[in-house]
């Protein structure tokens, strides 16, 4: 995919209200809970991701939290923390797959379902 002018980035409503600057944010900040989870899911002495039940006010308040960062900021955040997600994951044993727990959001099950990254699948996943 090639990258639309930095202008077109920036501009609201690119995706509802939010930019594709915004939009970025967003998929870091979600990957970045969703690793949380499968860490803790896998080893329950790391720390647990507090439970959402509003998904609408966590998302504005992620999005107020990142609206002082550079389109970069926020490009090089999504792109660390999938790579967080890669490696953690490429570092499961298989018995991993099968473990279930409770994921951010009011549901449980188990680990491919909370990260969506199934063996095979992540890496096929790629960045704007």
């Amino acid at each position: 995919m090639r990258l639309k002018p930095k202008a077109k980035l920036l501009a609201p409503n690119a995706v509802g209200v939010w930019s594709v600057k915004d939009t970025i944010g967003h998929l870091a900040d979600w990957e970045q809970m969703i690793l949380a989870t499968a860490r803790f899911m896998v080893d329950p002495s790391q720390p647990a991701v507090t439970p959402i039940n509003n998904g609408d006010a966590v998302n504005a308040i992620m999005a107020a939290q990142r609206a002082g960062q550079t389109w970069s900021e926020m490009l090089a955040d999504l792109t660390q923390t999938r790579q967080e997600l890669l490696d953690f994951v490429a570092g499961l044993p298989p018995e991993a797959w099968r473990r279930r727990g409770a994921y951010p959001w009011p549901d449980q099950g188990t680990l491919p379902k909370c990260s969506a990254a199934r063996p095979g699948t992540m890496g096929r996943i790629r960045l704007i």
